[in-house]
């Protein structure tokens, strides 16, 4: 299974929906639902967040630096602390 479709699963359980139920709310297939919450399907950020709101939630997209090993995402975060004097600078 998928982190997501844990996720609807866990959602779609808590309301107290069948998958035929959510699919009708969602405007989607029951086998859809099915596919995305065994993991056979991943969904975009936009059908996710259409079916999470469906049953009630409001889903955000975070944005985290990747490893602490690699070393380009760390700089351009250290770069974008600096102000532009400090930039302008270096």
């Amino acid at each position: 299974m998928s982190d997501l479709g844990d996720t609807v699963r866990n959602a779609r359980e808590v309301a107290g929906v069948s998958q035929r139920e959510l699919a009708v709310r969602a405007r989607t297939s029951q086998g859809a639902i099915s596919r995305i919450e065994n993991g056979l399907e991943e969904p975009s950020f936009e059908r996710f967040a259409q079916i999470m709101r469906v049953l009630g939630y409001a889903p955000k997209l975070e944005l985290r630096p990747v490893a602490v090993h690699d070393a380009k995402p760390r700089q351009l975060l250290e770069q974008s602390r600096k102000s532009s004097q400090a930039r302008f600078e270096e």
